[in-house]
């Protein structure tokens, strides 16, 4: 019998690849295969109590968060239509109940490890989301590793949390993952660092994680900062200030090396090409600093967007300053390069001159990134890993 939910994940999702691949219509690919989940349709019992509010609030507070850099930084646009827009709350409806089906098949699996429950659910919401094309086009398969695959993953271990830490409530858990699809659907384009929100994408998981785990129930990891109905703040403050030390400092560094974000005066970047050695060695730490464009001369070092690739960082010797239609442009070129650089530098895509290099030091920073996120994983797992006193052993799971 347990063989038999997992058997109806796969087939499942297995059903919505095939006629999504061959059909096209996304909305034949989602509700055909549903039939395959009326064995779990008896098992819906729905309980209205406070978790329902505490996690609908979660929920809103999470979609802000994320675009909360957006929205600081002034670099969203959002285009709104009421036909687009009523569809799309359709579909997230039925978006939400499947993947509530699912996580109602994943319980009733021989699953008992908390960790492997989120990667099963986190795998089935990344092969909705997602044709198994992109999933196996090779050149794009590390970004989309990247930015897209390890947040779903991530997402997945957090709502597998909160169905656990709800006691399995449908309907608290279906209102979360609503919210989430609904917001997840709007035609909101964030236009930030990728690297930057992935980790902030990470610090929000975190964060909603930490705050299910003291507003439902009794808490796994932090029941002892309860004394009888009441919050000791003091000892909460106490328990969790490394954990908040360290997501203001990750956030703050993500900021200062991300200079793509802000209108810092001074940044830091890491450069991992030799173009300009051996003034600049591979693998160097950059100290960049503001400058005025006016003042730029032949010999200086700038970072600029370059316009022939996609407004990518570079750091390249100026050697001559021309005129083009009336208008100023740095012409530029790697100094261990054989040709300058194809096309010339406009005064807006200049962001600083570099001040001075640190050799080696830059690739912390460059794979730095990366490294946070997985970071951020760990972090959950402190937060969600059971103490002695939770109700983590009454769900009879373990890591």
């Amino acid at each position: 019998m347990k063989k038999t939910f997992f058997l109806i994940i796969i087939g499942y999702i297995f059903s919505y690849q095939m006629i999504l691949h061959y059909t096209k219509n996304a909305w034949l690919a989602v509700i055909l295969p549903a039939i395959i989940f009326i064995p779990l349709i008896p098992k819906i019992k729905i309980k209205f109590n406070k978790d329902v509010i505490k996690l609908g609030i979660l929920a809103l507070f999470m979609e802000f968060f994320l675009i909360e850099p957006s929205l600081v930084f002034k670099k969203i646009v959002f285009h709104f239509y009421i036909i687009p827009f009523l569809t799309s709350v359709v579909y997230s409806i039925i978006t939400a109940f499947i993947f509530i089906l699912i996580l109602m098949a994943i319980k009733e699996t021989k699953i008992k490890s908390f960790l492997l429950r989120g990667l099963l659910f986190g795998s089935s919401v990344l092969l909705y989301y997602y044709p198994y094309s992109a999933l196996i086009n090779t050149k794009t398969i590390f970004s989309f590793a990247v930015f897209n695959i390890i947040f779903i993953f991530f997402l997945g271990i957090t709502i597998i949390f909160i169905y656990n830490k709800s006691g399995y409530n449908f309907l608290a858990t279906l209102l979360f993952i609503l919210i989430f699809a609904i917001f997840a659907s709007f035609p909101i384009i964030i236009e930030i660092s990728k690297y930057y929100y992935l980790i902030w994408q990470m610090i929000t998981l975190s964060l909603i994680i930490f705050l299910t785990d003291l507003m439902i129930k009794n808490s796994f990891e932090f029941l002892n900062i309860f004394r009888s109905n009441k919050i000791n703040f003091k000892k909460l403050l106490k328990n969790s200030k490394y954990i908040i030390i360290f997501l203001v400092v990750i956030t703050i560094l993500s900021i200062a090396i991300s200079p793509g974000i802000t209108e810092h005066s001074y940044f830091v970047i890491g450069d991992p090409t030799g173009s300009m050695y051996p003034v600049i060695k591979p693998g160097s730490v950059l100290v960049v600093g503001p400058i005025n464009t006016k003042s730029i001369k032949v010999g200086d070092i700038i970072v600029f967007n370059a316009p022939w690739e996609n407004g990518t960082l570079f750091a390249h010797q100026v050697i001559k300053i021309c005129h083009i239609g009336g208008h100023e442009y740095f012409r530029t070129k790697g100094v261990a390069n054989p040709a300058p650089d194809p096309k010339p530098v406009p005064p807006y895509d200049v962001k600083g001159r570099v001040l001075f290099a640190i050799p080696y030091l830059g690739y912390a920073l460059i794979y730095s990134k990366l490294v946070l996120a997985v970071v951020f994983v760990g972090i959950a797992g402190i937060l969600i890993y059971p103490g002695k006193r939770g109700s983590w052993k009454n769900t009879n799971m373990r890591w």
